[in-house]
């Protein structure tokens, strides 16, 4: 049986196993999560998951204005120190357009005695492209949270 020309592309498409593809929100809670490994990665000195998980273009912009890329980001490896702290992550927002997502937060670290400062703020603004079937950080920027003064 010969099959028609204007058939043999749909067989083919046929052949081709469903790819489930994820919701908005299902992406939204990967991102999110994401950004929870960051967290842990900076507490426990995983420069692997940083490697992995920034792009080679990757920026950030502190607080202070500083730039760091992803060379001189995956360079301080050698002076990191694992932590006891806790980082938690919370008042997320996840913006999605096609391949792209920028998701904003708050992030709460809790340092243990005797650290001087036991509780920082700060909010951050991540940009993620999806390519080689992942999120990839491209940009990022953290700015602290000025407590309110006890006295006013």
């Amino acid at each position: 049986m010969k099959i028609p020309t204007y058939l043999a592309p749909l067989l083919l498409l046929s052949a081709i196993p469903a790819i489930a593809i994820p919701t908005a929100d299902e992406t939204k809670r990967n991102l999110i999560e994401i950004e929870r490994k960051i967290g842990h990665a900076n507490l426990t000195c995983d420069y692997k998951y940083f490697a992995l998980i920034e792009a080679p273009e990757f920026t950030f912009i502190g607080a202070d204005g500083s730039v760091t890329t992803r060379a001189q980001d995956l360079a301080g490896e050698s002076t990191c120190k694992p932590s006891t702290s806790t980082y938690d992550v919370d008042e997320t927002s996840v913006w999605l357009n096609g391949t792209t997502a920028v998701v904003t937060g708050r992030i709460t670290t809790t340092r243990q005695p005797p650290a001087t400062t036991p509780i920082t703020r700060s909010r951050f603004t991540d940009v993620f492209v999806y390519r080689n079937h992942r999120w990839q950080l491209v940009a990022g920027h953290s700015s602290h949270i000025r407590e309110a003064s006890a006295t006013h």
